[in-house]
């Protein structure tokens, strides 16, 4: 089942969704990543009708369904809080929308067993949702929207609840489930390792807006303003001026320091020498490396190691370069032992013009 929503709009209070436009494709993974706040539990309840938009349309296979109840949208949603029914099992739960269906007794017994079964909660089936853990719940949700198949499936930050080993689990579950079904999934989440591991696209959302949509590769590889980029982990964010554009490859003044990015993808559409059109950039810290000044490289710099966060498997290292700009460097615990990179060390740190992504710019070249 495909799913398109043109220009919403919808206020409730301090949150709001503004002009949302996006499709899920017919047998698609879909993300909604953003923060707390940016409006993605509202629109996923205003898909199902327990809101109605202001304006714009939402439509399920070509089919506006502004006027259709959501009983009857035949849409399966997982909220956020597992609103499992208290006074049923854990079994009567999961059955009770195949047995509004009128699914024959054997027949709901052992579909019901089958979907138990592969979350792992076959042994949960008749305790009491009060006797269950956070994570326990989720999976009984999931267990029970699963059960009656339905063509799109909403899921609202569905692995919030689990500890990381079941939230891996479910990961795989879900994708899985989705893949083999040829289900269309909607997921919501803020969480990027979530998002980017099991989505087909993503949209990033914020304040209301869809802010870029695309894969997971464009996304993280070309973040399309410095709120995306800031979002995905970009640290290394910079304001500078554009004073050459020459063969594909743009010159940056930043307080002196003159870094080198790649035109390409960046909505530059050729730019003549000394223009002076003012821009921000990210780098992100994986793509700065700490190296050896004869290495040959677009952007090398020497600096001096301000400090650093152990983080377990990375480490995160602060290097001041001479203009006095910080940046942010991510290593390999054990690259970071074998450089014996102690605090007011000099180091000297590079990365290539394509690493630079720019993220705005002003001026009469800004696409």
């Amino acid at each position: 089942m495909s799913l398109k929503i043109e220009g919403v709009n919808r206020s409730c209070g301090d949150l709001s969704l503004k002009d949302i436009r996006l499709e899920v494709r017919s047998g698609e993974y879909f993300v909604i990543l953003g923060p707390t706040g940016a409006g993605k539990t509202m629109l996923l309840e205003t898909i199902m009708g327990i809101h109605r938009q202001e304006s714009g349309r939402i439509l399920l296979d070509g089919l506006d369904i502004t006027d259709i109840p959501t009983e009857r949208r035949g849409i399966g949603y997982v909220p956020q809080q597992s609103l499992l029914f208290p006074h049923m099992t854990v079994r009567r739960n999961v059955e009770f929308g195949l047995r509004i269906r009128g699914m024959p007794a054997a027949q709901l017994r052992a579909k019901t067993d089958r979907v138990l079964a592969e979350l792992g909660i076959l042994d949960l089936s008749d305790r009491f949702p009060a006797s269950l853990s956070g994570g326990e719940m989720q999976k009984v949700a999931l267990a029970r929207v699963m059960a009656i198949e339905p063509r799109l499936v909403l899921l609202d930050e569905p692995l919030s609840a689990t500890d990381p080993e079941t939230r891996q689990m479910l990961r795989d579950y879900l994708k899985r489930r989705q893949s083999e079904a040829g289900t269309s999934f909607l997921h919501v989440t803020h969480d990027q390792i979530e998002a980017f591991s099991i989505a087909n696209r993503i949209a990033v959302m914020r304040d209301g807006m869809i802010m870029q949509t695309g894969s997971p590769k464009e996304i993280a590889s070309n973040p399309k303003n410095e709120f995306v980029a800031r979002f995905l982990g970009y640290e290394n964010i910079f304001n500078g001026q554009v004073v050459r554009c020459s063969n594909g490859l743009l010159e940056v003044d930043v307080g002196g320091a003159i870094i080198k990015a790649s035109a390409g993808g960046s909505g530059w559409r050729g730019c003549g020498e000394g223009e002076a059109l003012k821009c921000v950039f990210g780098i992100r810290s994986d793509d700065i490396h700490i190296t050896n000044p004869d290495v040959e490289s677009e952007n090398l710099f020497k600096g001096i190691v301000e400090g650093y966060a152990d983080l377990g498997a990375i480490v995160k290292v602060s290097v001041r370069i001479d203009r006095g700009h910080i940046f942010h460097v991510v290593l390999m615990a054990n690259a970071f032992i074998g450089a014996n990179l102690d605090r007011g060390k000099t180091v000297w740190i590079a990365f290539n013009s394509r690493s630079v992504k720019v993220l705005s710019t002003t001026g009469a070249l800004n696409a």
